[in-house]
């Protein structure tokens, strides 16, 4: 079968929402080695942070899994598994990643509390 213009596209589509799910899919376990370390000590304010943004993204694998499933029904989003694109740094400590992250939630928390003129 050839490569039609639509199914080039369908094709990206699907690559990049499997690429978000497994991107999301990354973040969540991220958050909970955070959370269930015993080397890490969280301050109340950071912890309902995480617990924030683990909302937000269940809430978006959730999206994700339904549009991957309309794009194509034999495609079982359990399947794809986690990746660390989203969090790009330098550091290979895994503590620093840790601090860099929850550093990141709170820049993020101040953008959207800064009244907009």
């Amino acid at each position: 079968m050839a490569l039609t213009m639509t199914r080039t596209r369908t094709q990206t589509a699907l690559t990049k929402l499997a690429q978000l799910l497994a991107d999301v899919n990354g973040e969540l376990h991220f958050i909970a080695e955070i959370v269930e370390s015993p080397l890490v000590k969280l301050e109340a304010v950071d912890l309902h942070r995480l617990q924030r943004q683990r909302e937000q993204l269940e809430k978006s694998r959730v999206a994700l899994r339904v549009t991957l499933r309309q794009f194509d029904p034999n495609i079982d989003p359990e399947d794809i598994g986690r990746a660390t694109e989203w969090l790009r740094t330098r550091s290979k400590v895994p503590r620093s990643r840790q601090r860099v992250y929850l550093s990141i939630l709170r820049q993020a928390e101040g953008a959207h509390d800064t009244p907009t003129g």
